[in-house]
């Protein structure tokens, strides 16, 4: 009979499959950054490039601004799972009316 947990077998742990090694070789040699680098960046903070909707003409026009506490909070938590894989399955983070930063872990 087959079935079962057999030692030695399957992909060994924190190994890529052939898939995602050519996805992040092809987004290194473009250049461009990898989703979770980004999210790291977002979460760090600093200054963005984002839309706003010009009430005068009606057009949308590239506005620079800072970006909120809330959504670094939520870039963390988005790439948090790319940096500590080993940490619980899910981390809830909320800004209240205080302006005190909540944050939630939950076993899974």
């Amino acid at each position: 009979m087959h079935g079962g947990k057999r030692s030695g077998s399957g992909r060994k742990k924190s190994v890529a499959n052939i898939a995602t090694e050519a996805a992040i070789e092809k987004a290194i040699l473009s250049g461009k950054k990898l989703p979770h680098e980004i999210l790291l960046e977002f979460a760090q903070g600093g200054m963005v490039e984002d839309w706003k909707l010009d009430k005068d003409t009606n057009e949308w026009v590239p506005v620079t601004r800072c970006v909120t506490l809330k959504e670094r909070i939520d870039a963390a938590t988005a790439a948090a799972p790319y940096y500590a894989s080993k940490m619980a399955t899910k981390i809830e983070a909320d800004v209240e009316n205080t302006g005190e930063v909540v944050i939630k872990v939950i076993e899974g």
